[in-house]
């Protein structure tokens, strides 16, 4: 979970059966999304496994670093 100055960008759904065929190739896709990224936010256990839900978080401080800022000049520099 985040805090306040973060909000969720994006959700996802990534599946893991737990078969011989798809156990691999599930968990595979599941570690490509975390590591572009993605965090757990919660799951659901199925029949045949679990369903993550996973979300991409973006920190709202970020998007106001991309803004230039205005330097206020000091009293001293005015006088300079």
């Amino acid at each position: 979970m985040t805090n306040n100055s973060e909000h969720l960008q994006e959700i996802i759904h990534r599946p893991v059966t737990f078969t011989k065929a798809t156990l691999q190739i599930d968990t595979d896709e599941l570690n490509k999304s975390l590591s572009q990224g993605y965090k757990i936010h919660d799951y659901v256990k199925t029949e045949t496994g679990i369903v993550y839900v996973l979300g991409k978080w973006e920190s709202i401080t970020s998007k106001s670093s991309l803004t230039k800022s205005k330097h206020v000049r000091t009293k001293k520099e005015e006088t300079s």
